[in-house]
């Protein structure tokens, strides 16, 4: 195994934030995001509210149409799989096209931490290419699966459904929230 000389990787490739404080957003966003195993196998989705609508958002390829007309339940694992509940789907919205599935959700728990829309991606006079951002997430390491937090940019908003940016992910990721740092909220 190669050694890696700490000092001069962190100075090379310094992080945005403090390892305390990634421990705090680690620990801020525990009851935000979730693990979602069914028979597609594993990935990740996360809380947020729109409208006064409580929703559970993830890729279609981790929950797609087959995997709700069977249960009309999503069964999800939070903090580091300490919490398991069941959800009931309210309504759904679903696209292959995007890889996107959006749930309306009953409100499952008061503990969960709803995350909330970062407007100014929408805004065309508002520049975030280049914005530093973090990816909660539950990758798979060997037989585990733990949230993680990776750090990235933000490099180009294509159009207002693709987005291109530099971010660590791995398999169990899918359906993880990309969030801009400063405001801690979803592009």
């Amino acid at each position: 195994m190669t050694q890696i000389d700490k000092e001069k990787f962190i100075n090379k490739y310094p992080l945005p934030v403090t390892i305390d404080e990634t421990e705090l957003i680690l620990k801020q966003m525990k009851n935000s995001i979730c693990k979602i195993e069914n028979k597609n196998g594993k990935g990740t989705g996360f809380f947020c509210k729109i409208s006064n609508k409580k929703l559970l958002i993830t890729n279609e390829h981790v929950i797609n149409e087959e995997i709700i007309k069977d249960n009309n339940i999503i069964k999800v694992k939070l903090n580091d799989n300490k919490i398991r509940k069941d959800i009931k789907i309210l309504d759904y919205y679903i696209s292959k096209e995007y890889d996107t599935t959006i749930i309306e959700i009953k409100d499952i728990d008061e503990n969960i931490n709803y995350l909330e829309l970062d407007n100014e991606i929408f805004d065309e006079n508002v520049n975030i290419n280049n914005e530093s951002i973090y990816i909660i997430q539950y990758p798979k390491y060997g037989n585990e699966q733990k949230g993680a937090v990776s750090y990235g940019i933000l490099n180009e908003i294509q159009s207002k459904y693709n987005i291109i940016h530099y971010c660590s992910t791995d398999h169990g990721s899918s359906g993880s929230p990309i969030l801009k740092l400063s405001s801690k909220k979803i592009i």
